[in-house]
């Protein structure tokens, strides 16, 4: 029915509110004669009706009759219609507004004409749809409803047409003959011209061709960039109609600039696209770099962009600072010796005797050799962070404790077998002299909880929640190595944890990195490397690296596959770190890896400051290797594992700051002050600068003197060491059973 047509009469509507009472038939009809017999002189077209209504009657049709008035039993509470006389009512044959041909429909009458169609409605319901609106747009596209083409029908012909559903194949029709025939006449055409239409067919695999879609547009765009990329790495044709041009003159300091940008300015492309302008160099002035635009404004932000770049060439080239220092020894000097072991060289320290004179001086001089070296560790440290803003990658800030060992040194002077204690603090501040940090701590692992559990002045829990320094639960991360030309030049890191609500450890986190040479130290990318060997305590090595990540679409299908096939197996020691190894990781046997280190790890807060300290355990399992060192046998199995112990000092703060330089653009500089107080800031406020830098030094040695080999000894708040060194003094890493890790460990050291 349709309620709009209705108007006043929407209340009077049969059924609607409580059912009326049933009334016997013969009152009923007695009723329905004397209102009749009330009413004028019927129109020959209301007799029609009611002969209609009639016949339905006799043929056992229901019929609907309109609401009584109010004040008979059981009415009906309306509006309009209802108000007239009380105690009597006339059914009406059609609501006002109502045409006769859906009156007939209403009152359940008969179709007067039908279309059979070839197809379900539901099969050319759009054809049906598109061919009748264009016949007739009684409203604006996009405002038309579903059965507004039958409205428009019924309009034009006065006949009634009940929309179908979508699985019938018959078209009722209700009106007079003459409305019925033109309707079906206006249908049937409707019909002949969907047969006509050729209607787009419907898109199958939405998401796939969406998804094609999406990747022709990007295609299309990076061709048009590329495009206009090329246009402007050249000269304009004509350059009279820049209302802007500017003329940057290269510094000669540092990098050329075709070395730094390239030979057409490759490295400015994004410059280009973003400020729409023409960079390039002119034949008549090779040392400057022109531009072309028309915004001022954007001029003068270009100016800007190209001081900022070249400082961060300036950076990259000359921010790389580096300095090997060694701690004077509470007891006196001696001699120093390198030994070679495992494909490394580490310095060894022996004590001589001294006379007592030299006994007499040496405090003096030791305390001489500190402040010198602070001079150059506070010098080295504040000119790296303030250059490091305009360094553009993954940046990693860490202090690890290990093993210092040497790659490039200089043979002690006049064939001897040792350095002098003075020579060799001489030669490591060499500049061809060389050396790194690796995983090597010689601490017996039934010493080293006790150890943790006992520095209760230095340590507090990692979970704030607990109140001991009890064992806390260990995370574990995994690294691959790869072999074969490509894959070798690839490194593959998961990191594990345990999933919300089961025992169970699931990957969480994996990443692509491209690996520093081992061994080879011309390719680091370290920006800031302050390596300290102290014979007394543990080495340790403040340093600032840049990692170079890949995105897994670039990575080989197979080994992208391989990923997604690590699982953790889990044991009944896995929980304790100084318990005996056990493989946790699993993979297939057949994936072409290596090598691959498991790392167990245990983290504590320094007390009182944000530090926080990492003690690792390093599993590293290896294949059976074949007659051919180059060659592995993918069918053995991995041999045992060899333990390694490495320790990190860090601050989530140098996490924060340096993940910035990863999304940097091209031209400008890190939006925070890079200054000492930033990274390392003293516990309380002071006009010294450098005062947070000592307090975290100072940490450092305490944590060193804690995880040194042999008996832990006193020390003081500023890591003095209290008590007289040995006879025979050597590096942490000269006794122990556990070995030294030579690899590349990315984010695990």
């Amino acid at each position: 029915m349709d309620f709009e047509a209705s108007g006043a009469e929407e209340w009077a509507l049969p059924g609607y509110g409580r059912p009326s009472p049933q009334k016997n038939p013969s009152e009923t009809e007695a009723l329905h004669v004397q209102n009749i017999a009330s009413q004028a002189e019927p129109t020959p077209k209301a007799e029609h009706v009611r002969q209609a209504s009639v016949t339905s009657k006799n043929k056992n049709t229901t019929v609907h009759y309109p609401a009584p008035a109010r004040g008979t039993a059981g009415a009906y509470r309306g509006r309009g219609a209802s108000r007239g006389k009380r105690g009597s009512s006339s059914p009406r044959t059609h609501l006002p507004g109502e045409t006769p041909s859906k009156s007939q429909w209403r009152n359940g009458i008969q179709p007067s004409g039908t279309i059979k169609l070839s197809h379900p409605f539901r099969e050319i319901r759009d054809t049906f749809c598109t061919v009748a609106r264009s016949v007739s747009h009684r409203r604006p596209f996009g405002q038309q409803g579903r059965h507004d083409v039958f409205d428009d029908i019924c309009r034009k012909t006065g006949a009634y047409i009940n929309p179908p559903a979508g699985n019938h194949d018959v078209i009722h029709l209700w009106g007079a003959s003459y409305q019925v025939s033109e309707a079906t006449k206006l249908i049937q055409s409707i019909l002949a011209r969907c047969d006509t239409l050729t209607m787009p067919k419907k898109r199958e695999w939405t998401k796939t061709s969406a998804f094609s879609v999406g990747k022709e547009d990007l295609a299309d765009q990076l061709e048009l960039e590329d495009a206009l990329i090329l246009a402007y790495r050249k000269a304009p044709e004509l350059e009279f109609m820049f209302s802007e041009k500017l003329l940057f003159l290269w510094p000669k300091e540092g990098p050329s600039m075709r070395d730094a940008l390239g030979t057409d300015l490759e490295a400015l492309d994004p410059v280009r696209i973003r400020f729409t302008c023409h960079l390039f160099v002119d034949n008549k002035l090779p040392d400057h770099i022109c531009a072309l635009g028309y915004d001022q404004a954007k001029t003068g932000l270009l100016v800007q962009l190209l001081r900022n770049k070249w400082a961060e060439i300036l950076a990259k080239s000359l921010v790389k600072s580096k300095i090997y220092l060694v701690e004077p020894l509470e007891s006196g000097h001696g001699e120093v010796s390198a030994r070679k072991e495992a494909g490394f060289v580490r310095p060894l320290f022996r004590k001589i005797p001294m006379s007592k004179a030299d006994l007499d001086s040496w405090p003096g001089r030791a305390e001489l050799i500190r402040s010198r070296n602070n001079a150059h560790l506070l010098k080295v440290i504040d000119k790296c962070l303030k250059s490091v803003v305009y360094v553009r990658g993954h940046l990693r800030m860490r202090a690890n404790i290990g093993l210092f060992v040497l790659d490039y040194y200089r043979q002690p002077s006049q064939g001897k077998p040792a350095w002098g204690f003075e020579e060799f603090r001489e030669m490591l501040f060499h500049e061809n002299t060389k050396g790194r940090l690796i995983p090597g701590l010689k601490i017996n692992q039934s010493v080293l909880l006790p150890r943790l559990l006992s520095a209760t002045s230095l340590l507090e829990p990692y979970d704030r929640s607990l109140d001991s320094l009890r064992q806390p639960e260990p995370a574990f991360s995994v690294n691959f190595e790869f072999s074969g030309q490509k894959n070798s030049l690839l490194r593959l890191e998961a990191e594990f944890a345990k999933c919300p609500g089961a025992r169970d450890y699931a990957m969480t986190q994996s990443r692509w990195l491209k690996p520093r040479k081992i061994g080879q130290v011309k390719d680091s990318r370290s920006h800031l490397q302050v390596g300290i060997i102290d014979f007394e305590r543990s080495d340790w090595q403040l340093e600032i690296a840049s990692l170079e990540f890949y995105e897994a679409t670039a990575i080989e299908r197979a080994l992208r596959e391989f990923s997604h096939t690590i699982k953790f197996k889990s044991n009944d020691v896995m929980g304790d770190i100084s318990a005996n190894p056990v493989r946790k990781v699993i993979f297939h046997a057949s994936a072409p890896v290596s090598r691959f280190i498991e790392k167990t790890a245990i983290r504590y807060r320094l007390k009182g400051t944000r530090y926080i300290l990492e003690i690792a355990r390093y599993d590293e399992y290896t294949r059976t290797s074949t007659t051919d060192s180059a060659s592995l046998n993918f069918a053995a199995p991995f041999g045992k594992p060899r333990v390694s112990w490495g320790a990190s000092v860090f601050d989530f703060t140098w996490d924060n700051l340096l993940g910035k330089h990863a999304n940097m653009p091209v031209g400008h500089a890190a939006n925070y002050d890079p200054n000492l107080q930033t990274f390392f800031p003293a516990a309380n406020e002071s006009e010294d600068k450098s005062q947070g830098l000592w307090e975290f030094i100072d940490l450092i040695k305490r944590v060193a003197a804690l995880l040194r080999s042999g008996p832990l000894r006193a020390m003081s708040a500023t890591g003095s060491v209290k008590a007289k060194a040995d006879g025979r003094s050597a590096s942490p890493a000269s006794s122990g059973n556990a070995r030294a890790l030579d690899a590349d460990l990315g984010t695990l050291f």
